[in-house]
């Protein structure tokens, strides 16, 4: 056998690890993907947690604020914060505290949802 025989590498292993590398690449771009899809999954649970937590500090703040309009209410009509309309119903009657508001209120109403005023 000649000396250049000899020095030459055999066929078969570089085949091999031209495989071994194919498929170690091929395993790690598998891999790459299933973890970006597992982060877009993460990020949307997330997105879906935190408009959760807010809305439940929403519902928190308007159930408080009912809370309070019923107490204001169960106590006096008169003290109730600026903005707030009590209407109360009896015999025959509608009372409206404070006087002339909800008819200042209905005028704004129809105004901005009038489709005449478009």
């Amino acid at each position: 056998m000649k000396l250049h025989d000899w020095l030459r590498p055999p066929r078969h292993i570089l085949a091999l690890f031209v495989v071994v590398a194919i498929v170690s690449a091929s395993a790690l771009g598998w891999l790459s993907w299933l973890l970006l899809d597992q982060d877009k999954a993460v990020e949307r649970q997330r997105q879906r947690d935190r408009l959760e937590q807010a809305a439940d500090r929403a519902a928190s703040k308007m159930q408080s604020a009912l809370a309070e309009l019923d107490r204001l209410q169960s106590h006096d009509a008169d003290s109730a914060p600026p903005g707030v309309i009590v209407v109360t119903t009896g015999n025959q009657a509608l009372l409206v505290r404070p006087e002339g508001s909800l008819l200042q209120s209905l005028r704004v109403f129809i105004l901005m949802f009038s489709p005449y005023t478009r």
